[in-house]
């Protein structure tokens, strides 16, 4: 070996698996920074966000939330139009989990969302409102029972409805003037917040 490629060789070995702590001034703290070590000279790459204390990690925004919401409610609500009435136990427990999911739901819409854009969107928030209600009632009615009969299956039809129609106003207008009038970074900062307050009710 000559010269040149003894000084590459031993380079190549000092570099290998060394982490370098790189201060991040806008967090105040260290992350990690690995070099990995290739044929073809240094990589840096950083390491799973959830396990670097500091890290750039972003909640998940307010409005991504709720339409994993929608999307779990249309899921449960076919799970119940398929129910055979003589499975009690099993009927009971998924409508009991899609009516604290739908009334928490609503709750949180109501407390932290809605009021974003009730003064400038008076007659969409007054719309959404009118189907809350219309789902709480038809709720009301669902758990009186009994479940997979007739007539309870068409009042679940009915809701199905209204939910559909209100998922439609909600995801379309309602969320296009939501990202009109608030940043970015507050509808990250209500995600979590959303959650919480779903619980409440």
């Amino acid at each position: 070996m000559n010269k040149i490629t003894i000084f590459f060789y031993i380079l190549k070995l000092i570099l290998q698996n060394v982490v370098r702590y790189i201060y991040l001034p806008s967090k105040g703290l260290p992350a990690l920074m690995v070099l990995n070590v290739s044929e073809n000279g240094v990589e840096n790459t950083m390491p799973d966000k959830e396990k670097v204390p500091g890290s750039d990690m972003k909640e998940e925004s307010v409005l991504t939330v709720i339409k994993s919401d929608h999307e779990k409610t249309s899921k449960e609500i076919k799970q119940l139009e398929a129910v055979k009435p003589g499975d009690a136990a099993a009927n009971n427990m998924t409508f009991t989990g899609l009516q604290k999911e739908l009334l928490g739901h609503m709750h949180a819409e109501e407390k932290l969302v809605f009021p974003l854009i009730t003064n400038d969107e008076k007659e969409l928030i007054k719309d959404a409102l009118e189907e809350h209600k219309k789902i709480r009632d038809s709720l009301k009615k669902l758990s009186k029972g009994p479940i997979g009969t007739p007539a309870w299956l068409d009042e679940l039809k009915t809701m199905k409805k209204t939910i559909e129609h209100h998922v439609k106003e909600e995801e379309g207008p309602i969320f296009t003037a939501i990202r009109k009038k608030v940043d970015a970074a507050t509808l990250q900062r209500l995600g979590p917040q959303f959650k919480l307050e779903e619980k409440k009710e």
